[in-house]
């Protein structure tokens, strides 16, 4: 069975913010197969994880899901620190 015969019914399926475009099959240093998945993310960004981090959730966006959560916990904490000093 070829390759893209076996993952195709993976192309166009969602995970998370990402979206599957192309199955791309690697060999590592030692000769094993693995997969990594090029996605299109929400945000317009590619980005390939590999099968496996993709499929158990570990990887749901290119890293901007990441910097959203980040902006709003700092934009949160600077609010709150601004209401103490204020008092």
């Amino acid at each position: 069975m070829k390759l893209s015969e076996k993952y195709s019914n993976l192309l166009n399926a969602k995970f998370g913010r990402l979206t599957i475009i192309e199955v791309i099959e690697t060999h590592g240093p030692t000769n094993r197969i693995t997969y990594s998945l090029k996605c299109l993310c929400e945000c317009r960004n590619i980005s390939t994880p590999t099968l496996h981090k993709l499929t158990n959730g570990s990887t749901v966006s290119c890293g901007c899901l990441r910097k959203e959560k980040m902006r709003k916990a700092f934009f949160a904490l600077k609010r709150e620190l601004e209401m103490s000093f204020n008092k």
